[in-house]
């Protein structure tokens, strides 16, 4: 089927339709694959970041706010764990220079 065009080269109104139907049939074998990706990945982020508002009763957690995440930066334990654990990157290979001003 040769494409029929006006003057300017404009392709007619069929041939528009034609592309566009030929194109279909991808995307219908597409859009499992981005609902299923949807479930399974971002699903359980959205929950994870929900959870995270709520204080740790297992049952009928209530709202906590930002709370959670104040007590974890105010911790001490955890403070510190948090800079132990970022010693051995410095003195990793990647970053030789900041490795020999920690150590």
């Amino acid at each position: 089927m040769s494409s029929v065009t006006d003057r300017r080269g404009v392709l007619s109104a069929q041939r528009r339709r034609d592309r566009l139907v030929r194109g279909r049939p991808r995307l219908l074998f597409l859009t499992p694959a981005v609902v299923l990706v949807g479930l399974l990945a971002l699903l359980p982020f959205a929950l994870t970041v929900g959870r995270s508002f709520l204080d740790d009763a297992v049952v009928d957690p209530s709202f906590a706010g930002l709370s959670s995440y104040a007590r974890l930066v105010t911790d001490p334990v955890i403070v510190r764990l948090m800079t132990l654990a970022e010693i051995p990157q410095l003195c990793s290979p990647k970053f030789p220079s900041l490795g020999r001003s920690v150590a």
